[in-house]
């Protein structure tokens, strides 16, 4: 008697661990179905040329002062270098250059880097390929609109000049 009652026990056992075994299953695929609804959620399809551009525009200014010969820098863009999903590729701009990106920003950078359908469709390279071409483009802008502003006060600073001259000359000095 003592040998049924003992294997009774340890198949109510085995069948408790089973069916802990399937639960802990359903609740890992029911848990991961919620969080790529949240994920969807946080990604808009309904944008427009004027998104687009703002989003460029900010990440110009981060891509402006970004140093490329900085470590961190570097370890800052390794995240980039692989398929992402939309949601890592929205926290990952969010970890690296430090801008908080709403659900119609990410949409209008999904619009030029999802290259494929699917959960990883995200092409982290492209993006860095053209980061880097932006940060390129925005420093030679930059550089323009210095010298620009040298030339406007390099004027100035001749009209004050002549009107120095000009005003001493007027007053018999």
């Amino acid at each position: 008697m003592g040998v049924i009652a003992r294997e009774k026990i340890q198949m109510e056992a085995v069948e408790r661990m089973q069916r802990e075994t399937i639960r802990m299953a359903r609740h890992k695929i029911d848990e991961e179905n919620k969080v790529k609804l949240w994920e969807q959620s946080q990604i808009s399809e309904d944008t427009t040329q004027q998104d687009e551009e703002r989003i460029f525009a900010r990440l110009g200014k981060v891509a402006l002062h970004w140093d490329g010969n900085s470590h961190i820098n570097e370890l800052k863009l390794n995240g980039f270098d692989c398929y992402l999903t939309p949601f890592a590729f929205k926290k990952q701009i969010e970890a690296s250059f430090g801008i908080v990106m709403s659900n119609i920003d990410i949409g209008a950078l999904m619009k030029r880097y999802k290259t494929r359908a699917g959960e990883f469709c995200v092409d982290g390279k492209a993006f860095l390929q053209s980061f880097n071409k932006l940060r390129r483009e925005t420093k030679v802008q930059h550089r323009k609109v210095l010298s620009i502003l040298a030339d406007r006060k390099k004027k100035i600073s001749n009209i004050s000049k002549r009107l120095a001259e000009t005003s001493y000359s007027a007053l018999g000095r």
